[in-house]
């Protein structure tokens, strides 16, 4: 998955908590989150005199607007590990829940199914029967008539 389609896909899916999400959504949502805190940062240092190291106003309403789907990613990305989403809590441990929690977002998640979806990595059928197909290829065969196109 690819930064914009990882970001699209963080805020389509903004409080979705079911499922499963690949590390690259995750990572590429908290590189673009990084870097507009960053930027809100110097916004805010240069509009309201801010310091750099305080947050400002415009990085509090970014860090509220995107706190969800953080969570709901972070709770994907540790089904993808076949956890619990309330692992995620773990955070809330001073010192070292964050690290654990951290290396479940790093490491790679399960192959194949598992209990709260299919794999991420696994890739839809391109492209899917047409009706048209469909229909001529569900009639029985010996009601097609000779003049009909038959797909084997």
């Amino acid at each position: 998955m690819g930064f914009g389609q990882a970001i699209k896909t963080c805020f389509k899916k903004y409080a979705v908590f079911e499922g499963r999400a690949g590390r690259s959504e995750y990572w590429w949502f908290f590189l673009f989150s990084a870097a507009c805190v960053v930027a809100l940062s110097i916004i805010d240092s240069i509009v309201f005199d801010v310091q750099f190291e305080n947050y400002g106003v415009l990085v509090i309403i970014y860090l509220i607007a995107v706190m969800l789907p953080t969570i709901a990613v972070s709770v994907r990305r540790l089904h993808d590990m076949d956890q619990t989403g309330w692992w995620y809590m773990l955070v809330f441990v001073p010192m070292i829940g964050w690290i654990l929690v951290l290396c479940w977002l790093i490491f790679p998640g399960t192959v194949g199914p598992n209990k709260f979806g299919l794999d991420p990595k696994e890739r839809k059928p391109s492209n899917p029967p047409d009706a048209e197909s469909t229909r001529i290829s569900n009639v029985p065969v010996v009601l097609r008539s000779k003049t009909s196109p038959t797909r084997d």
